[in-house]
């Protein structure tokens, strides 16, 4: 854990290189500390209120029947099935992000390897900030995005040898790929549930 805080970058690759007995599975953790994340936020309401203020609706909204119905549904999907969103996209973001960093040669199950290391690390350390957001019952998923963002710049700087500017244009690069698949995969899976109740 200490390392991973430290560089998620140098441990994903001396778990690469073969030292794994001190290492957790990254998928596995990745897995655990993101279902214990999961199970928080909708015990704990963070879930509801978050999607609740992700998409707006008012009295005064001017949209059409049919695209106020799809907005309420992508609030639903948003509360409901973030655990499915995540799910999708952390494949595509691995894929993508492989081939954004090309010149380091790094092959998919390794990226794979990284951004499960993380994704999982960043969830681990928001778990606190969670539990103390609900006592205070102010929700917000800032916390949880700044720590993946800190890991995935101190890590990726090791991990693909990069300079610390390309490291940050790179971090910067990547959050916008990963929040594009998420509304990406979130339009797409209520969609589905749209099209799926019309029968």
């Amino acid at each position: 854990m200490r390392k991973l805080v430290r560089n998620p970058g140098k441990a994903s690759l001396e778990y690469i290189n073969g030292t794994r007995a001190s290492y957790l599975n990254p998928i596995r953790f990745f897995f655990a500390t993101f279902t214990i994340y999961i199970a928080l936020s909708a015990l704990t309401g963070a879930m509801a209120d978050i999607a609740d203020r992700a998409v707006i609706l008012d009295s005064e909204n001017t949209l059409s029947e049919q695209a106020l119905l799809f907005v309420t549904e992508v609030r639903t999907t948003l509360a409901s099935q973030v655990d499915l969103i995540v799910f999708l996209v952390i494949p595509f973001f691995a894929l993508v992000v492989r081939w954004q960093y090309w010149r380091a040669q790094r092959n998919y199950a390794e990226t794979l390897c990284f951004i499960s290391y993380v994704f999982g690390m960043g969830y681990l350390m928001a778990i606190p900030v969670l539990l103390v957001q609900y006592g205070l019952q102010e929700f917000s998923t800032v916390p949880k995005n700044i720590f993946i963002f800190g890991l995935f710049l101190i890590g990726a700087r090791d991990f693909f040898k990069m300079s610390w500017f390309r490291s940050i244009i790179g971090t910067i690069v990547s959050t916008v790929t990963y929040g594009f698949l998420s509304f990406a995969s979130t339009n797409a899976i209520t969609f589905v549930r749209l099209w799926w109740s019309s029968f």
